[in-house]
């Protein structure tokens, strides 16, 4: 009868440490924390930047970046770890305008994603003004 009950209390203890390992590990997931998004419009790339933190980067990782520009058909990036325990950055040739607007999604492979949004806006170098339209006639005149 002893015996019975040992076995009995072994099983319990195997199937409720099974359990809590498992739930354990799915407790950890989480969605990305933030995204970062820079756009060099010269070169035509959209800088991605997805913070996450992850002990486990083969297991627990950003799984796939979506960009959409204007709502156009997405760019899907797929990735299968993370390099970095807690930075992605990636950067993705993108054809875009001044005004287009590009949403983007990053998605952890456990669950849970973030997005993020950037306007495209033309380059002002410091220290230079923007060209300005000539001066009519009318304007020359009052000077």
């Amino acid at each position: 009868m002893l015996i019975k009950k040992v076995k009995k209390m072994k099983k319990i203890i195997i199937v409720s440490a099974f359990l809590l390992t498992f739930f354990a590990s799915n407790s950890f997931a989480h969605a990305p924390a933030g995204v970062d998004l820079s756009y060099d419009l010269e070169n035509q790339v959209l800088k991605v930047t997805v913070k996450h933190v992850t002990q486990a980067v083969r297991k627990h990782y950003i799984r796939k970046i979506e960009v959409i520009k204007n709502d156009e058909k997405p760019i899907d990036l797929y990735l299968y770890w993370q390099k970095d325990n807690a930075v992605i950055t990636e950067e993705i040739k993108v054809k875009a305008e001044v005004g287009d607007i590009l949403n983007v999604s990053a998605s952890c492979k456990q669950g849970g994603s973030t997005t993020a949004s950037l306007t495209v806006e033309e380059i002002v170098e410091e220290g230079k003004e923007k060209a300005q339209e000539p001066a009519t006639e009318e304007q020359k005149g009052s000077e």
